[in-house]
């Protein structure tokens, strides 16, 4: 079995994967066993080493996969709550123990994340699985989780929403700090909405500052699918007057960060990635506009949303 633990970087594991992949129909009447092994080449997405793209691309098509699949992305979910409650913890102290609770955040985050296709697995920076990914869950018993079971990840991403320092880059955490934002992103695009009442306000925050120039393509692009699958409830948000919890003018502000992300920098650009960015976009504010004082909000500066919007319709 594939030892859990960090492997070296670019090392090769293709025959590792191989094999775990021919093993794995085998176990479809031993459940755990298949859990394991599923587990087990989860794990070996995750890390950063070389694995034969075709055998990424191998697609499940028995109801064992799908089903494990659910299990371990509510698992690691689970995991990762659990580690950050004792992160915060006032008992933990030591230096090695938060290092370690936080590589354990890091490695849920990035098992949820590497689940986001039905019947396969991926490798966690695909660039699809922005676009594509669906991370929903469901408890036992199909009960899908509330907006409260998500309220720890959303402190978590605001906990960690600062730029990384100049000397946390050099040191190369700010390769890690953009990978945990990303994935607390995709994993928080399953809430498909704001999250809970409580909450809400620091998550609008978070996406706002996610989305600015500073921060990489990847955290970008992961906020804004985070507002594309919210962007029901964004619109349902009415006046000042019934958001006593909200501070009405992040509306403002994330309206801004919107144009802030399909025009980095202020340039237009080209390629598959726009593409797909533009799609979440002009579907973003196409439904914010059907509420009144979105319109206005959208309109309000020199209508450039409005006329981003056209020109889009007009390219496509």
């Amino acid at each position: 079995m594939v030892p859990f633990v960090q492997w070296p970087q670019q090392l090769d594991v293709s025959a590792s994967y191989t094999r775990l992949l021919e093993i794995l129909p085998f176990c479809r009447d031993m459940p755990e066993l298949y859990v394991k092994y599923h587990k087990a080449m989860a794990h070996l997405c995750i890390q950063p080493v070389k694995i034969n793209w075709r055998h990424l691309g191998y697609t499940f098509l028995n109801a064992e996969f799908g089903q494990t699949r659910i299990r371990l992305i509510r698992d690691a979910f689970m995991a990762g709550r659990d580690a950050y409650k004792q992160l915060n913890l006032k008992d933990t102290r030591e230096a090695d123990a938060q290092q370690n609770l936080r590589a354990d955040i890091r490695t849920a985050l990035r098992t949820v994340v590497v689940h986001r296709h039905a019947n396969r697995l991926s490798r966690p920076d695909d660039e699809d699985l922005i676009w594509h990914g669906d991370w929903r869950w469901h408890r036992s018993h199909e009960h899908e989780p509330s907006c409260e079971d998500f309220d720890w990840l959303v402190d978590y991403l605001a906990d960690n929403n600062t730029i990384c320092s100049p000397a946390d880059f050099m040191a190369g955490d700010a390769h890690t700090d953009d990978e945990t934002k990303g994935d607390a992103l995709l994993a928080l695009s399953a809430m498909q909405g704001l999250g809970s009442p409580t909450k809400r306000q620091t998550y609008i925050s978070s996406l706002i500052r996610c989305m600015g120039p500073a921060r990489s393509p990847r955290v970008r692009h992961s906020a804004l699918r985070a507002v594309f699958e919210a962007r029901e409830e964004l619109a349902s948000i009415a006046s000042a007057s019934t958001q006593q919890d909200l501070d009405v003018r992040l509306l403002d502000q994330l309206s801004r960060a919107l144009l802030t992300v399909v025009r980095p920098n202020g340039v237009l650009d080209s390629g598959r990635a726009a593409h797909h960015r533009e799609f979440c976009y002009i579907h973003i504010i196409y439904t914010l506009i059907k509420n009144d004082e979105w319109r206005q909000r959208l309109t309000g500066t020199n209508d450039v949303h409005l006329a981003r919007r056209i020109y889009l319709v007009d390219g496509s």
